[in-house]
């Protein structure tokens, strides 16, 4: 049987096993020792088995991912996340869908400190979401903005997006991380204006607010971002400069984090353990979920599938373009099935490989793949955003609510999707400038 078609249907069986309820770890660990059986015998498949877990999980980098965890949820605990659509809110409230923008920016602030995108769009629907009803916001129109602003914490360090994919593929998680900055920047302020727009063709949607605060009130509450401010320069600026490694650089986070939250003397004692437990569960989870990528990976790579998949796509000469199309697809049709960190574990096997005999850049395709794992979150009918800020909402609020509302700013991520696409310098301009002292 040639390689691709075993390839496939290996996909297609892990994708079934998947929608039928199997837990991702499991599907993709079924999928790949039987693969490893049938394209390379029985006893190698044992040798992968033996020696690929430790392999695998005895990473130092992996720690990186359960100490970007904490630093999020020290966040979190510490109320900083508060401040930051605190802060948004009495600075630019006061504009027509000057609510929306307070959301854009003050989940853009929350992002840099906080790597998932479930729990920001959670948060801020029980914070934004009250104010923009009182205000008598459209209802849809502000859930799909707190849907989709939810979404910067996978593009915005400290992003799990880019840990994952960097594990994963074996590229450089600090160049990733840095790579993430002005994309995520470039998102907020292309929502920005376009929320901008959407107030003026259509006021209703967003009334202007009564809200006035005085200058003592908006000095205060810009204040009171320091905290963030100087925990995301202190984080990535360390990780840019190379003076600790994006390991080094999320246990400096996390500590900073505890540090803040402790000062502003809003944890209590039983959080600690509460945190700790919710650390351990998560990062197991995520390592089993790993480990079953990385069997996938290994069947894919010695019954051939990658080189037979760049071999048929040289065959049927599908220009880059159509390439990058046929991967967007996937990954529309993907985000309605799965999260970030599965998506990058069952596709990034056979797609990074290929991508990488086709001449791309690493680091640009990771910018480029997080933005479409952004953009598949809040994709109708089942993206997982929809769902959270929908059940977050509270009685009264169903999943088509959000996805009348969240149209405007899928067209808002495509706009930023294309452009990271025609101009990788984007993306990559930062991280060319790493360590060059």
């Amino acid at each position: 049987m040639p390689p691709i078609v075993i390839g496939v249907i290996g996909f297609i069986v892990m994708v079934l096993l998947a929608l039928i309820g199997v837990p991702i770890f499991v599907a993709l660990g079924i999928v790949g020792v039987v693969g490893l059986i049938v394209t390379s015998g029985l006893n190698t498949a044992l040798g992968i088995v033996g020696s690929l877990p430790f392999a695998t999980l005895a990473n130092y980098g992996l720690a990186v991912a359960p100490l970007f965890f904490l630093m999020g949820v020290f966040v979190g605990e510490g109320g900083l996340t508060k401040d930051a659509f605190d802060g948004a809110y009495k600075l630019i409230g006061r504009v027509r869908g000057g609510l929306a923008m307070a959301t854009s920016i003050g989940s853009g602030i929350s992002a840099a400190s906080m790597g998932s995108s479930v729990a920001n769009a959670a948060l801020f629907t029980r914070m934004a979401l009250p104010e923009m009803l009182r205000y008598g916001y459209d209802k849809s129109f502000s859930l799909g903005c707190i849907a989709s602003a939810g979404t910067f914490a996978i593009m915005i360090p400290p992003s799990m997006a880019f840990v994952f994919y960097g594990i994963v593929t074996g590229e450089s998680v600090g160049k990733l991380l840095v790579a993430g900055i002005v994309p995520g920047i470039m998102t907020v302020v292309v929502y920005l204006i376009g929320i901008s727009i959407m107030v003026r063709l259509n006021p209703k949607i967003a009334p202007l607010a009564p809200i006035r605060f005085t200058r003592k009130e908006k000095l205060k509450a810009t204040l009171g971002l320091w905290g963030i401010g100087v925990l995301f320069a202190l984080v990535m600026g360390g990780i840019y400069t190379g003076f600790f490694t994006p390991s080094a650089g999320a246990a400096v986070g996390a500590f900073g984090a505890l540090l803040l939250a402790l000062g502003k003397r809003k944890m209590k004692k039983e959080a600690f353990g509460r945190i700790a437990i919710s650390s351990i569960e998560g990062m197991s989870s995520l390592a089993v979920i790993i480990l079953g990528g990385f069997f996938l990976a290994r069947f894919l790579v010695l019954s051939g599938f990658v080189d037979e998949l760049v071999g048929f796509i040289n065959r049927v000469n599908l220009s880059p373009a159509g390439i990058l199309v046929g991967i967007v697809i996937l990954y529309l049709i993907l985000g309605a099935l799965m999260d970030e960190v599965s998506m990058t574990v069952c596709t990034l096997p056979f797609i990074y490989p290929m991508m990488m005999k086709l001449g791309y850049d690493g680091i640009w395709f990771g910018v480029v793949f997080t933005k479409l794992c952004q953009i598949g979150l809040i994709f109708p009918p089942v993206a997982m955003n929809l769902y959270v800020v929908s059940s977050a909402a509270g009685q009264g609020t169903n999943v088509m609510d959000v996805i009348r509302g969240i149209w405007p700013f899928i067209l808002m991520e495509v706009i930023v999707l294309i452009m990271l696409i025609l101009f990788p310098s984007i993306s990559l301009y930062l991280p060319s400038k790493m360590y060059s002292s």
